[in-house]
């Protein structure tokens, strides 16, 4: 959790010094009940919720409106959500990122006053009670991760390493805190696939990415994890700092 709290401590910073006034105008027509309460529902609210992994609730716009400029940061910088693979290298089910879009309408809606429902344009920003709100609750994950009984897992090294055989639906990086690794599969008798580029690990947020479209291994096929430490050149296992490996999840049977 350092690397949260670390990150959310200098958006509170931000937030404390740059935050939403009172009696700022309302320039925008996006609200919180109509578009940004169904991005912070898909995105944001299992951790950001009671009990939730993050320090502080989002689940309400009153929750979540003092903390307006410091969303707006995070978002346009992508370090929230938290998701370590790179754009652009791999497809996961399971990717939280915003899209421009969504980042678009956040940042919209803090630069237009932060609104929960609509106002007309030039009204000031009071904070009226309003009618309760019902805290957000977060969406079902997507896709459900298979039961322990339906995969199999495969713990490979960093470096150059025979694939098993089969399908493979996902995998899990295990490195040293803030490392690094590009894992691709180089397929027998075929083209080179990118399984995905993961950056700044934490160890407190080990995540399965979950490939949007499972790819089946064969015969002679190989996984290649290359670091900082091994690029451009593969070295050998011996020769690799601890922690770093790959561990692949397969479809039993």
């Amino acid at each position: 959790m350092r690397f949260v709290a670390l990150t959310l401590g200098v958006a509170l910073v931000f937030a404390a010094a740059s935050g939403l006034r009172a009696h700022d105008r309302i320039t925008t027509t996006v609200t919180w009940d109509r578009e940004i309460s169904a991005i912070v529902r898909a995105r944001c609210v299992t951790c950001h919720r009671d009990g939730g992994r993050a320090p502080m609730s989002l689940a309400t716009w009153a929750e979540a409106r003092p903390w307006a400029r410091a969303i707006r940061h995070e978002v346009m910088t992508r370090r929230m959500p938290i998701w370590h693979a790179a754009r652009g290298y791999g497809d996961f089910a399971n990717d939280p990122s915003l899209s421009p879009f969504e980042i678009s309408l956040v940042t919209a809606w803090v630069d237009g006053g932060a609104p929960r429902s609509f106002v007309p344009r030039g009204s000031p920003a009071i904070r009226l009670p309003g009618p309760p709100e019902a805290p957000l609750i977060p969406l079902a994950s997507a896709p459900v991760p298979p039961s322990s009984a339906a995969v199999r897992e495969v713990l490979l090294p960093c470096g150059d390493s025979q694939a098993p055989t089969g399908r493979l639906l996902g995998l899990r990086p295990e490195l040293a805190e803030h490392g690094s690794a590009r894992v691709t599969a180089a397929l027998a008798n075929g083209p080179a696939e990118s399984l995905g580029w993961f950056r700044d690990f934490a160890r407190d947020f080990v995540t399965t990415y979950w490939l949007r479209a499972p790819l089946t291994l064969g015969s002679g096929s190989r996984i290649q994890v290359t670091t900082p430490a091994t690029a451009p050149r593969l070295i050998e296992r011996s020769a690799v700092s601890e922690p770093c490996r790959i561990v692949l999840v397969f479809a039993r049977g």
